[in-house]
């Protein structure tokens, strides 16, 4: 981060603190969670526990402690501690499971940005976990026929999709892509898709092939047929 015209002051991760973190210098992933130290101008601040997963939250997380701190509005303790007790923002990487040993997270998926940074923070977090997503391409950008070559890359760095099919409200107003259509331009990239109805149909899709050394990641600007806490339900029980 650069220096703040008016504040005069530079914070950031220390670079090359933790080498070889997958490929992310200056933070550790900790379980369900990152460590870093805070810095100012090569002096450290504080060290930061933050449940907020991926390196755009850690931006986040600096450019908040930069301007809490100082400004004398909080200490670094302070700060350290909120960051640390602050469990983030419902539907923003939000952890959805407490008791299964499958993590559940729920994204605000409303934009090809937002959804690549979803799943590049849960595979940075958990690079030896397979990768489920569950996608409803519920915002005009993901159905119309026009963003179709974004399904060539959206998903390459994820193991397998289930796909909802796009909401019908505003179809006729633009040149709406199928769930058919979807499906079969992520097929065409080599990634294992499927087309899903229901939550019971994608439970039981899910069923035979989700294991303990998984994660599930549920992207979507709607509701997704009420999929989330149905999932929740059938991973903490099965624990």
């Amino acid at each position: 981060m650069r220096d703040a015209p008016g504040l005069g002051f530079a914070y950031c991760v220390e670079l090359g603190m933790l080498p070889g973190t997958s490929g992310l210098e200056g933070y550790l992933f900790a379980g369900f969670g990152v460590e870093f130290d805070l810095m100012r101008r090569g002096e450290r601040v504080t060290s930061v526990r933050s449940r907020m997963l991926g390196e755009h939250n850690v931006q986040n997380v600096v450019g908040v402690g930069a301007l809490l701190i100082e400004t004398g509005l909080v200490d670094a303790a302070e700060f350290a501690a909120g960051i640390e007790a602050f469990l983030g923002v419902r539907r923003r990487l939000e952890l959805k499971t407490t008791l299964s040993r499958v993590p559940l997270y729920e994204e605000f998926g409303s934009s090809r940005a937002k959804l690549l940074a979803g799943i590049r923070a849960v595979r940075d977090q958990f690079p030896d976990r397979k990768l489920y997503v569950v996608f409803e391409p519920h915002t005009f950008s993901f159905r119309n026929r026009g963003a179709l070559e974004w399904y060539d890359d959206l998903f390459a760095d994820v193991d397998d999709v289930s796909v909802f099919a796009p909401p019908s409200h505003g179809a006729g107003t633009h040149d709406q892509l199928t769930q058919a259509e979807i499906v079969e331009r992520i097929a065409s990239t080599g990634t294992t898709v499927r087309a899903v109805d229901d939550k019971e149909q994608l439970r039981r899709a899910l069923e035979p092939i989700v294991a303990p050394d998984s994660v599930i990641l549920v992207e979507t600007s709607g509701n997704i047929g009420g999929s989330v806490p149905y999932l929740v339900e059938w991973l903490e029980n099965a624990r």
